[in-house]
């Protein structure tokens, strides 16, 4: 039996589970971050599941809402796989990003989420990726409806009091089908030897970047593809250490200089994202949910901005990957036992270096994500070994890391309850 407020007849072919879940979320007058919650074990601090769930899980949303297994492969990016490959994550933005049109029949494809994406592939339109009144980054989590979570601004007319009927229609994606059109993203990037090569198909703007980064609005766009260049890392990569993320959260204090951690790992990305003006998800944090006073993110402009708006996205993402290697290595360095400490800032000179010839650049890439990888591992070894050293003496530990009760006894006086 499928679930209240829903009816298997409103499934669209292809369609996401952000889709369902906001159409099931309609039927029961609730939000989607109530609906993926029950449905898939996603919360604004754990969104991986919405993407990449267990195999489990996937089947059992699919009984839930009566619907064959099979429908997974739509639903969700990919399942039975944790963690995810770097490559598969790396696409999928946490972010809403949708078609008008498609929207305006209730539909959503993971297709949209791919950032390397910028139309729609059976209506040409442009994908939007901010709310077109408030401009900010919609998170799907706090949607209700089809509308703003922030402005209220309807992104499609309302569905009436015929609404049961409406879902029912067949969408435009069934109509024209996978076979006719180009499923392609228009940005490509493929490594070739030390060097990611990335062309750009279509209309773009050649001559220097259309972007004015002096704006709120872009620097919220810039951010953006930062914060998720982080999520994507920290799902694919981190492993047990996921949550160390959210333990380290004294790390994100970068007004204190020296820096007190236990986890390399979750230190240098707490404080890679507070020098860009931002949190990780898994301390609650999202792309426009904090921005400090005082940060590295002007540094972070001026490494990027002479450079194609098509290019930006891809720089931003590999200069925040430089900062992130070289904040685990620095903070790996300076692991010395239970408790570590550390200043870090992010490098004011890049490795990274790229040129551009017409539609296509070639970036090197130093911090190749096999480079990547060997830190992180290393990283967490130091991390148990830490945690390992604490529980020795007297400290005890969660099932993934170090609790942040325990870790609050250490930085208060050094021993457990210590004040």
């Amino acid at each position: 039996m499928s679930l209240p407020g829903w009816n298997p007849a409103w499934y669209r072919q292809g369609e996401s589970v952000l889709s369902v879940g906001l159409k099931l979320g309609y039927g029961n007058g609730a939000a989607i971050g109530d609906v993926l919650r029950g449905l898939v074990n996603a919360t604004p601090t754990v969104r991986l599941p919405m993407m990449f769930p267990s195999s489990t899980v996937a089947f059992r949303a699919c009984t839930r809402l009566d619907l064959p297994p099979g429908v997974a492969t739509s639903l969700f990016v990919g399942s039975g796989v944790d963690p995810p490959k770097f490559d598969s994550r790396n696409q999928v933005c946490c972010a809403f990003r949708w078609c008008r049109a498609c929207l305006a029949q209730r539909y959503h494809s993971w297709k949209f989420q791919d950032w390397r994406r910028t139309s729609c592939m059976w209506h040409a339109e442009a994908l939007l990726d901010r709310c077109p009144r408030c401009r900010r980054i919609i998170d799907p989590l706090q949607m209700h409806g089809w509308t703003c979570p922030d402005c209220g601004l309807p992104f499609a007319r309302p569905l009436g009091g015929e609404w049961k009927h409406a879902l029912r229609q067949q969408a435009d994606a069934e109509i024209f089908g996978g076979d006719s059109v180009d499923l392609h993203p228009e940005l490509t990037l493929a490594l070739s030897g030390n060097a990611m090569v990335v062309e750009i198909r279509g209309d773009h703007h050649e001559n220097g970047s259309d972007l004015d980064l002096e704006s709120w609005v872009d620097s919220v766009w810039l951010r953006w593809h930062a914060w998720e260049q982080c999520s994507a890392i920290v799902d694919s990569m981190f492993g047990d250490h996921r949550d160390c993320v959210a333990v380290e959260w004294h790390a994100g204090q970068i007004d204190y200089g020296i820096t007190s951690y236990v986890c390399p790992l979750g230190a240098a990305m707490a404080q890679t994202l507070a020098w860009l003006g931002g949190q990780h998800e898994r301390s609650g944090g999202w792309p426009t949910s904090k921005a400090y006073g005082d940060t590295g993110f002007a540094t972070f402009v001026q490494q990027v901005r002479r450079s194609p708006r098509w290019l930006i996205p891809v720089l931003a993402r590999e200069v925040t990957k430089e900062w992130l290697s070289d904040a685990i290595r620095k903070f790996s360095a300076s692991s010395s036992g239970p408790l570590s400490k550390c200043a870090w800032r992010p490098p004011e000179r890049l490795e990274l270096n790229w040129n551009i010839h017409g539609s296509t650049a070639r970036i090197n890439v130093c911090n190749n994500v096999v480079k990547i990888s060997e830190d992180v591992v290393a990283a967490g070894l130091l991390c148990d070994e830490a945690v390992r050293q604490r529980k020795a003496l007297g400290f005890g530990r969660s099932e993934f890391g170090v609790v942040a009760s325990e870790r609050g006894a250490v930085l208060n006086g050094g021993v457990p309850g210590g004040s």
